[in-house]
């Protein structure tokens, strides 16, 4: 994370219109909504075979309106654990359940994720917090206009570090330094055009 927002400050201060994916882009495209169709169900057979259980996730709790509280899937309160908590670089708000509650719990298993030494459940509200440069960089880059320019890497850019990777054997660079790397990077991307010039510029010349 701190890479990327490094990354995102140099290129906005040089004002380059750049878009960069982060690791999460296909997860956010529409167009793959359905690549993890079979996950909820493999999770339920891998805990029924098991003999395990997957724990309620965060959107099966309700937050009040004042935030003073939040509803378990069981229809118990969670109250307000600290005010400010810190997750990360992130501002969220705590809640943790009451032992009268959580103890005697039928939907203890299903709750918690280690219910034999876990008394009660802490659960975590992220809070809005300002955009970082890596915030800003998905917002854009998930835009209509982002998705139609980065998907043109497919047919210019990736077949490119592909042939370079796997034909030319070019897996890692083997000096250090910006400029050495960079002058070995330029030498495999000039082999890389007279090997096309080799193979279709006859072609083309006629």
């Amino acid at each position: 994370m701190v890479h990327f927002e490094v990354e995102f400050t140099m290129l906005e201060e040089k004002q380059i219109d750049a878009y960069v994916a982060d690791t999460q882009f296909r997860k956010r495209d529409p167009r793959f909504a359905d690549q993890d169709r079979y996950k909820e169900r493999f999770k339920k057979e891998y805990a029924a075979y098991h003999g395990t259980t997957t724990a309620y996730t965060i959107r099966h709790f309700t937050l009040a309106e004042d935030k003073t509280y939040c509803i378990c899937p069981a229809g118990k309160r969670l109250h307000r654990n600290g005010r400010n908590v810190s997750a990360g670089s992130y501002k969220a708000i705590k809640f943790r359940g009451n032992k009268c509650d959580c103890v005697p719990c039928p939907l203890r298993k299903n709750c918690l994720r280690y219910p034999d030494r876990t008394e009660t459940r802490q659960v975590y509200f992220f809070q809005q917090t300002p955009k970082t440069f890596t915030e800003r960089m998905k917002q854009k880059i998930d835009s209509i206009k982002g998705r139609l320019i980065y998907n043109r890497r497919l047919a210019t850019v990736e077949p490119v570090f592909a042939n370079i990777c796997s034909t030319l054997g070019l897996d890692r660079f083997t000096l250090r330094g910006k400029r050495k790397v960079n002058i070995q990077w330029l030498l495999y991307c000039t082999v890389h055009n007279l090997l096309k010039v080799h193979r279709y510029g006859y072609g083309y010349a006629r």
